[in-house]
Order: C-alpha cells, then structure tokens, then sequence
C-alpha cells in the first residue's frame, strides 16, 4: 500500500468498538478514503518520497452523535 510506501505511520483512535452510520457505507467509506488520500498527497509533498510522516484518525462520541477527525504532520 502507498502508506507503507511512504514510510508513513497511522494510528486509529476510537471510542466506539461497532460503529453504525445512517448512509451507505460506500459513501461512508469515500469520505474517510478521501481524507486519508488528502494526508498522504500533502505528506509526500512536504517529506518527499518515501519522506514518512504521521496521519492520525480520531472517532470520538458528540452529543447527537459521533465525529470523524483526519489530521496529519503535514502543511
């Protein structure tokens, strides 16, 4: 895979052990692929290739629901 690749480390932080979304998971899954695709182009334009670099994803419980956060090292 590409972020092996790069060198780039991931962590996934949960406070969920199941998940339910109320769209179609492929939508779901896009959304989540997109903004890990966005951290690795920006990764490989700041480290350069195979330059490393750090994406961490956090799901975590808000009042009606739940948030996805992406964040990476990058610019």
């Amino acid at each position: 895979a590409i972020i092996t690749k790069q060198k780039i480390r991931w962590n996934v932080e949960s406070e969920f052990s199941e998940l339910f979304v109320s769209m179609p998971r492929s939508s779901f899954d896009q959304i989540i692929a997109n903004l890990v695709d966005n951290s690795i182009y920006w990764l490989s334009k700041s480290f350069g290739e195979n330059g490393g670099g750090k994406i961490a994803i956090r799901v975590e419980r808000i009042s009606d629901g739940f948030s996805v956060t992406v964040s990476d090292n990058g610019p």
